[in-house]
């Protein structure tokens, strides 16, 4: 179906599903909300939100609306978190248990062949 993304952001800030810009509302402002529609078949589609902030306020809301949603925070239930290569264990979160990981594996590797 048809979504409608939303960011409202002091400053600048940028949605987009995939490699497609769906939500530009960059530059300098005070909280200012753009949105952009696009249209997305059923399963799971990679969503990337970039901002920044130059000085003065700050903040940042990403909305959605679609077939069924009234507008509304995209809610943590509809998202989930692509493990990174680097994540060696699996949970979500690159720390000292992925490094000590590597170098078991890597003194393995070297120690014994």
């Amino acid at each position: 179906g048809d979504y409608t993304f939303y960011t409202e952001s002091d400053d600048g800030s940028r949605l987009y599903i995939g490699d497609t810009l769906v939500v530009d509302n960059d530059g300098l402002h005070g909280m200012v909300e753009q949105s952009g529609t696009i249209s997305l078949a059923a399963g799971l589609h990679p969503i990337t939100v970039t901002m920044f902030e130059k000085g003065g306020g700050q903040g940042l809301d990403v909305e959605y609306e679609g077939p069924g949603i009234t507008k509304e925070l995209i809610p943590d239930n509809v998202l989930y978190r692509q493990s990174s290569p680097v994540d060696l264990n699996g949970d979500g979160v690159v720390d000292l248990k992925d490094y000590a990981l590597l170098a078991d594996a890597f003194l393995d590797e070297l120690l014994w062949p």
